[in-house]
């Protein structure tokens, strides 16, 4: 193996639980690490010497740098889709995904992201629906390589920063916190609150949308995601 398009998504996560781990001898991780890449039973590379079990750790010399940040377009017949064409729910779960850990979370990210495509009578691409398993579709990107994947988690991470300051009043609050402003006992406990209405700051989100009908969340969640941030940002701007 020469470099990171011939390592798989679950390979890289495996390295990655192997770097968290705490090993008895630098030997002992590198037989770990080893097997993972080439996929041999730990076991025979015990009967290697630790100068052979470190040549082909240098072999691996590239693993050392961070994967390639590019985006393979189309895997396994399913095509990666533009950050700007989200719908709500689709943002929503992306998002979830990474505020846990994006690299445990990547197959279902790219689950959410590939889709299968096709042309209508008219010659219009008409993409999937997002109604399908995601944990389903997940498992088609464990076998894929990381470098045709990694790319996405920059590439978001960047989006979303600027889709956040593009939107930064539906974001932001609208005062400022006074450096020395003491809480009292009761804004301790609206402050709570605050926190545990976090929580479920996308239900809020939704159920606001739906204006209390809950009937109403599914064409919400379909409802394009910079379509619905423009027409709250003009709400807020002009007033209801």
């Amino acid at each position: 193996m020469s470099n990171w398009n011939n390592l798989t998504v679950s390979q890289y996560q495996e390295l990655r639980e192997v770097e968290k781990t705490s090993f008895d001898s630098m030997l002992d991780k590198t037989i770990e690490m080893i097997s993972i890449i080439e996929e041999i039973d730990p076991v025979e590379l015990e009967e290697l010497s630790p100068s052979q079990l470190m040549r082909k750790r240098n072999s691996f010399k590239w693993l050392q740098s961070e994967p390639p940040k590019e985006i393979r377009e189309i895997i396994e017949g399913f095509e990666f889709q533009e950050f700007d064409k989200f719908n709500l729910a689709e943002y929503i779960d992306i998002t979830f995904l990474f505020g846990e850990d994006y690299i445990d979370n990547l197959p279902k990210i790219c689950a959410i992201l590939y889709k299968q495509n096709k042309v209508d009578e008219w010659g219009n691409k008409i993409v999937e629906p997002y109604e399908y398993d995601l944990e389903e579709r997940s498992k088609l990107f464990y076998d894929v390589s990381i470098g045709f994947v990694y790319g996405i988690i920059p590439k978001f991470i960047a989006w979303k920063e600027n889709f956040e300051n593009n939107y930064a009043p539906l974001f932001k609050p609208d005062f400022e916190a006074d450096e020395d402003y003491e809480p009292t006992p009761e804004d301790k406990k609206e402050d709570e609150l605050e926190e545990e209405k976090k929580k479920f700051s996308w239900e809020s989100f939704v159920y606001n949308l739906c204006d209390g009908d809950l009937t109403k969340s599914d064409k919400v969640l379909e409802l394009k995601l910079i379509y619905i941030f423009n027409m709250l940002s003009m709400r807020k701007t002009i007033g209801d």
